[in-house]
């Protein structure tokens, strides 16, 4: 404790230490400042650490201003790498499509030459009784080629485009599908990696004694037959009918348990 001198009364006042800044007289009720520069210092030091509440308040916002400035370099940057990577593959994409182009182009005015050079050939040696063996060899040669060249080799040329644009060879194992379940070759076809599968139901099965219910009935891709072994796009429409237990809305529940046994 400490002891202080009433201004106005000189009675003695009686204070804890560091406790307070200001005291009243118990004798006479005059207030009386504690002037010893404890005040001062406590003003002193809460304006110290007011300072550095600021200095720590405004590191932590320009941090915060940095990383987001990193962020959005970041997301700019990747943007950016993904713009670039589109551009590429529009680029390879389109010159795979112009060498194809030319490659088919070449294809035909080779396949076309050979094929007129074969038929000429054959037409003279044909006229000549000598040679007309040989030349009935070339003239069907001829015709056999441009068959070969404008029937068949577009169809290869065209399954090998699909084939790099990422396409799947339809599976050859799974005939013959009219004794498959439908879930199965779902299934298998999902594996494949194709995406774009629906079922339909015909509800054709009466009593299941000819016909076994979820047995496929069709398999249709891009509204033609599948055909095994061809090469089809991931998104390609697959659509698989199967048979299933007939099912009449219309009639009383008593009649389809009828049917179903």
């Amino acid at each position: 404790m400490q002891s202080l001198k009433c201004k106005q009364c000189g009675a003695d006042l009686l204070f804890a230490e560091d406790s307070i800044d200001y005291v009243f007289c118990q004798y006479c009720g005059t207030k009386q400042l504690l002037d010893d520069h404890r005040t001062t210092q406590r003003i002193i030091n809460e304006h110290v650490e007011n300072n550095k509440a600021d200095v720590i308040r405004a590191e932590t916002e320009r941090m915060v201003k940095i990383k987001e400035i990193e962020r959005e370099e970041a997301e700019r940057a990747e943007k950016e790498a993904e713009k670039n990577r589109e551009y590429n593959e529009k680029r390879l994409k389109l010159a795979i499509s112009q060498r194809m182009e030319t490659q088919k182009l070449y294809i035909k005015i080779i396949s076309v030459a050979a094929v007129i050079i074969l038929l000429i050939l054959g037409y003279f040696f044909i006229k000549d009784k000598a040679t007309e063996t040989i030349g009935g060899i070339l003239f069907m040669g001829g015709i056999a080629l441009a068959i070969f060249a404008f029937v068949h080799l577009p169809k290869k040329m065209a399954q090998r485009e699909v084939i790099k644009k990422g396409g799947i060879l339809f599976p050859t194992g799974l005939e013959p599908i009219n004794e498959k379940n439908y879930q199965a070759i779902k299934i298998t076809l999902i594996q494949l990696g194709f995406k774009n599968i629906s079922e339909i139901n015909k509800h054709d099965v009466l009593l299941g004694i000819f016909n076994k219910p979820d047995l496929v009935e069709s398999i249709m891709i891009n509204g033609e037959n599948a055909v095994p072994g061809k090469a089809y796009l991931p998104d390609a429409p697959i659509v698989i009918t199967y048979l299933g237990i007939y099912t009449d809305v219309s009639a009383p529940p008593g009649v389809v348990v009828i049917l179903l046994f």
